[in-house]
């Protein structure tokens, strides 16, 4: 979506971006290979509203989606900071497993750092 969307009144659009400066590609984080700030500006400037959350929350999420969905009439993205691979300790922030899946042994030891019963 872009400005179109505030011009035709599509209040109900919306999106939850990542922030960009956090995610972790191949080699490196985002921010330093194409810098995205100041994020929420970019969206305002095509007449957005933003809110800005962490991501791994999901009682502000829903909040947010809430606030969103009783706005004043513009399209709101919801700006989520998150951590790849949060609460896995061989993932968190790795780059090694952007776009790569864990094998057998890794998925096991994830699933259990993240509280999942076998």
């Amino acid at each position: 979506n872009d400005g179109y969307s505030d011009y035709q009144r599509h209040d109900d659009d919306g999106q939850s971006p990542d922030r960009p400066g956090g995610w972790v590609m191949e080699d490196n984080h985002t921010a330093n290979i194409m810098n995205m700030e100041p994020f929420e500006d970019k969206w305002r400037a095509f007449g957005w509203d933003t809110k800005q959350i962490e991501g791994h929350d999901f009682e502000a999420i829903t909040a947010a989606l809430q606030e969103a969905r009783d706005d004043d009439g513009k399209p709101t993205a919801i700006i989520c900071e998150t951590t790849k691979g949060k609460g896995v300790s061989f993932m968190e922030n790795n780059p090694d497993f952007h776009g790569k899946a864990p094998n057998d042994e890794q998925l096991a030891q994830a699933l259990q750092e993240l509280g999942f019963k076998e």
